[in-house]
C-alpha cells in the first residue's frame, strides 16, 4: 500500500516537471537570427600621463578628453582608450598601465597613441588630426 501511494505521489510531479514549451525556444530562436553585426572602424588610444606632469594638465589631458567629448569634429562614439598613469611617484598609478607603457614601448608623459602609432607624440594639433 505504501508503495501505491508512493507512485501516486510521484506520478503528477514527473509528467509537470517533464513539459517542454515550445513557444518560448522558437521565439528565442527566431531573435537569435535577427542579430546584425555592423563593422565600423574605431580608433583605440592610449595616454601616458601624470599628474605631476605640466604638459599633461595645459594641454594633454584636454585633448585626450576633447576626443571623447567629439570636439572638433571628432566622432566620439568610435574612440575608445586609456589614460596610463605608470610613474609609481603618481597617486593615481597602476602597475598593469606600466606593463603596457613598457610592453609597447611607450614614451613619458605626454605621450599618445593611435593605433599603436606614435607619429602625433607632443603635438596638441597632430592629436586632434589623428
Amino acid at each position: 500500500m505504501k508503495k501505491i501511494l508512493l507512485i501516486l505521489l510521484v506520478l503528477p510531479f514527473l509528467f509537470t516537471s517533464c513539459t517542454k514549451d515550445d513557444d518560448d525556444d522558437d521565439q528565442n530562436q527566431n531573435q537569435n537570427n535577427d542579430i546584425t553585426v555592423s563593422q565600423k572602424q574605431e580608433a583605440f588610444v592610449m595616454l601616458t600621463t601624470a599628474t605631476w606632469c605640466g604638459y599633461c594638465g595645459s594641454w594633454g589631458i584636454p585633448t585626450f578628453d576633447g576626443a571623447f567629448e567629439g570636439k572638433n569634429g571628432i566622432d566620439a562614439e568610435r574612440v575608445n582608450g586609456c589614460a596610463l598613469h605608470y610613474s609609481s611617484s603618481d597617486p593615481m598609478y597602476l602597475a598593469m598601465a606600466q606593463t603596457m607603457k613598457d610592453h609597447f614601448q611607450i614614451g613619458g608623459p605626454p605621450n599618445l597613441w593611435i593605433e599603436f602609432d606614435n607619429t602625433y607624440n607632443l603635438q596638441p594639433s597632430g592629436w586632434e588630426s589623428a
